[in-house]
């Protein structure tokens, strides 16, 4: 739903909120995936915010697709797809930055999101789901 939220935001002009949506795709995928993977290999083991906090420890959703995946499941976004991880790890630093009340921007130096750059964040978001969504 959110991907489509992405979508419909970027056809109205709305590249700010598509920039949040498609990042928040990602993020809410990642963390269900995670848990789904660590309950699979737990088996009675209770996966709750406290569990998580020790296995991810923050929110930074490309790292987590890299470093955690990889040390947890043995898969890592970043090595499979660079590219696509690529492009998300800068939708995650346009996403704080927006998400912070800053520019709609990242990268130094910047680099501004326009309409261009944000179909790329949401094509990128739609490869990372689906990657998710398989493994």
């Amino acid at each position: 739903m959110l991907l489509l939220e992405a979508r419909f935001f970027i056809a109205s002009g709305a590249i700010r909120q598509s920039t949040l949506e498609a990042s928040s795709a990602v993020d809410i995928c990642k963390e269900i995936t995670f848990q789904r993977l660590w309950c699979e290999n737990n088996p009675g083991k209770r996966y709750d915010e406290g569990r998580r906090g020790k296995l991810l420890r923050n929110w930074d959703y490309p790292r987590h697709l890299d470093i955690k995946f990889k040390n947890h499941f043995g898969k890592s976004y970043k090595k499979e797809h660079y590219q696509e991880w690529s492009t998300i790890n800068n939708l995650y630093e346009a996403r704080n930055n927006i998400a912070h009340g800053g520019p709609n921007q990242y990268g130094s130096p910047a680099v501004a999101v326009d309409e261009k750059v944000c179909r790329s964040f949401i094509m990128a978001s739609e490869h990372c789901v689906r990657w998710l969504l398989n493994i």
